[in-house]
């Protein structure tokens, strides 16, 4: 017997699949309703699975359930540590599944390009992080600035879209991490254009010893440029911080981060 789409049971028999529907369990109840309980308690009708995590760690409650295998007895209740990141990928994806959450609770990758009706800058977000494009979408909405929320580097043509466009001022936003800092860095070589201007506005490790905000440890090992700069801001070597964390550790969250960040620039830009 194997696992089916959303866990439904596809039993092979004599050749044949059967889907059976799947049977929740008092521990799928238990860790959906604490999942569901947690996002309720944080206020947010939507975020990214990382910025959920953030939050659940920030929390000092000893309520996380760890329950027993088979009849789904509560063991023990603790406070939710970082081990417990992978496990709670699956229990947000069950509780979506089981109706616990709703279906857009928990943001994935949505690649977007947006374009503020009558924009009055010349100035462009873009950002490879596109499940919390939604988050800061009304801060680039509000200041008029077209955003560009792709799901990893940009393709050949959302460099013809750009060049149709032509913003003079492009800001980036990505993971203070190496593909995310190459981000930018990449996007200036490709456009090739001295009338493109490309600024990286977050995360910045400067940003990160500011605000305090916390590292995770990068699996490969980093380029020596991201090394020196990290050496350079004192932070330890082989780490990453992630943009999601933004919604916890700033005040306003993302959205706000990115008004400000969005703001110094546009004051000087409005057409």
């Amino acid at each position: 017997m194997a696992r089916g789409l959303y866990g439904a049971s596809v039993i092979q028999n004599g050749g044949s699949v059967v889907e059976v529907a799947f049977v929740e369990s008092e521990v799928d109840r238990t860790k959906c309703r604490w999942v569901a309980g947690i996002l309720r308690e944080w206020g947010r009708p939507r975020a990214t699975l990382r910025a959920l995590y953030y939050y659940a760690l920030s929390r000092k409650g000893e309520d996380y359930p760890i329950c027993g295998g088979f009849v789904g007895e509560i063991r023990i209740l603790r406070q939710f540590h970082p081990n417990d990141g992978p496990k709670l990928a699956k229990w947000a994806a069950r509780a979506r599944d089981l109706g616990y959450i709703g279906r857009d609770a928990i943001a994935g990758p949505a690649p977007v390009v947006l374009v503020p009706p009558g924009k009055k800058t010349n100035i462009e977000v873009w950002t490879d992080s596109s499940d919390l494009a939604p988050s800061f979408w009304p801060a680039c909405l509000e200041l008029g600035a077209v955003l560009v929320a792709l799901d990893g580097q940009p393709i050949e043509d959302d460099l013809v879209e750009l060049s149709m466009r032509s913003p003079s001022l492009i800001l980036t936003l990505t993971d203070m991490s190496p593909p995310g800092l190459a981000f930018s860095r990449d996007l200036k070589s490709r456009l090739g254009d001295p009338g493109y201007e490309v600024r990286q506005i977050g995360l910045l490790p400067e940003q990160v010893v500011e605000m305090d905000l916390p590292l995770v440890a990068i699996v490969e090992n980093a380029e020596r440029w991201y090394e020196d700069l990290l050496k350079r801001h004192r932070l330890p070597s082989g780490v990453m911080a992630e943009l999601d964390c933004l919604e916890l550790y700033h005040p306003s969250g993302i959205a706000g981060f990115v008004k400000e960040e969005l703001a110094k620039h546009c004051r000087q830009r409005i057409r």
